[in-house]
């Protein structure tokens, strides 16, 4: 829940006068980062298109998944406890580096981070391939919209 005004404060505050105290709680207040924007979902797409094509090695989404492993769990587990707890307990140690690759069609990964986050997974993709000699440029062409995008989604 978002606090923004006095009314929310006054929403937050009915309900938590309302909570059974048979247990204790745990209340978690903490400032609202912006989440990613769109501009920064679709260059995730046009990238693994381009990587896909350029190095014919992968498909759209096996670059989606990997980058997701490589890249995007690193930034999540120094920064997301919960994620951390989770994929340790879940992932790390228990499946080999394919598992891995597979579980990341379904595992939230990039949409769990913020615009920040975000900003360095795509500037970390973007220094991976190059060293593999494919430039990735922030596009700016109304191609690169969401809704023209195929063949990445998981």
């Amino acid at each position: 829940m978002k606090l923004r005004t006095e009314t929310d404060r006054a929403n937050i505050l009915h309900l938590i006068s309302n909570v059974n105290l048979d247990k204790p709680k745990i209340v978690e207040i903490k400032d609202h980062e912006e989440k990613r924007s769109l501009d920064q979902n679709a260059i995730g797409h046009v990238w693994y298109n381009q990587i896909s094509k350029e190095l014919k090695e992968q498909t759209p989404l096996e670059v989606k998944c990997e980058c997701k492993l490589t890249i995007g769990v690193p930034i999540l587990r120094a920064e997301n406890e919960d994620f951390r707890k989770m994929y340790d307990a879940a992932i790390r140690g228990n499946l080999t580096y394919e598992e891995k690759l597979e579980v990341m069609k379904y595992l939230p990964v990039t949409s769990l981070m913020s615009v920040k986050q975000k900003s360095r997974y795509l500037e970390h993709v973007q220094q991976t391939y190059a060293r593999r000699g494919v430039i990735l440029e922030f596009p700016e062409d109304e191609a690169y919209r969401p809704e023209n995008m195929i063949g990445v989604n998981c």
